[in-house]
């Protein structure tokens, strides 16, 4: 059989490929996921963020019940063929209570490597362990039919697959981190489940922060609470939006996605907190983009637009 010559269109198609660096919101409810009427526009899962990069490497931050959204996504679209990285930013339930429903991770021939920060003295892979030791879930790790590696993150600078990934030590209860994606020229940060207010004065946090976060593109922040919530909220890790809008705007953020909903807030609420985000913007004089993080929402990390 004659094998048909590339094209011009097929050099093209595979650049882009190689180029690509996409970010899907598969879930971006914090603490509990919601249904109902309140939460048709923006979504009801919890957090689960999937990173493609280039044609095969594949990075998936948390384990929300957005998980198993995307799970029946990539049943459908590969067989449930995953090769990739699932990235934990602490093992509080929203955020990995739902690994146990990722269908990929029972098929053999798939390699899964799970990724997140130790506690005391407890490694990831304990944690996971005891999630699934039978008594609170009734499958095991042992279940996995997949090739499954497990490691512990913590912050500083790692490679995966090539891929530039830094990990940041966030406010919050327990050993919680927060991830930066360097890929084409783009980035990509998820900071999920961080206290941006009750800072001590000579804490030097935010503005460690803010230089981690320094030109990024995409900036994924808890935005938990309105700013007239948060004094009843004071060390409960999260943050309200005047205080991630000030954030976006320190570190040069070109655009900022407001994540981790409060399941009492319904979808207008979260339309009048991204008007007083706006509000906020005008007031600093930021430039840059504001949003709220919608379920099902696909973006172009390097092109900067939404993919339809």
């Amino acid at each position: 059989m004659i094998q048909k010559p590339y094209t011009l269109n097929d050099m093209i198609k595979v650049e882009a490929l190689a180029e690509r660096f996409e970010a899907t919101f598969w879930g971006a409810r914090g603490t509990l996921p919601v249904s109902g009427e309140g939460a048709l526009k923006y979504g009801g899962n919890t957090s689960c963020v999937a990173i493609d990069i280039g044609a095969d490497r594949h990075f998936i931050f948390d384990a929300g019940t957005g998980l198993k959204k995307y799970s029946k996504y990539l049943m459908k679209k590969t067989g449930g063929k995953f090769d990739g990285y699932v990235f934990i930013s602490h093992p509080h339930w929203d955020h990995l209570n739902c690994l146990p429903f990722f269908t990929p991770i029972y098929i053999p021939g798939n390699r899964i490597t799970l990724m997140g920060p130790p506690q005391d003295n407890r490694s990831f892979r304990d944690l996971l362990d005891g999630q699934m030791d039978g008594t609170y879930f009734p499958i095991t790790v042992d279940a996995f039919g997949a090739d499954v590696q497990y490691g512990d993150m913590r912050e500083g600078q790692h490679y995966f697959d090539g891929v530039s990934l830094r990990a940041f030590h966030l406010k919050h209860p327990g050993y919680c981190l927060g991830y930066r994606i360097d890929h084409a020229g783009a980035s990509l940060a998820y900071i999920t489940d961080n206290e941006l207010g009750n800072i001590d004065i000579d804490d030097d946090f935010v503005e460690r922060l803010a230089e981690f976060l320094k030109d990024v593109d995409f900036l994924i922040h808890d935005a938990t609470y309105f700013d007239h919530e948060y004094s009843h909220k004071v060390s409960w890790g999260h943050s309200s939006v005047a205080q991630v809008v000030a954030l976006a705007h320190k570190a040069q953020a070109k655009k900022l996605f407001l994540f981790h909903h409060d399941p009492d807030h319904s979808d207008d609420d979260l339309d009048i907190k991204l008007a007083e985000a706006f509000d906020v913007m005008a007031q600093l004089g930021a430039t840059f983009e504001c949003f709220i993080a919608a379920e099902g929402d696909t973006w172009d990390v390097v092109q900067g637009h939404r993919i339809p």
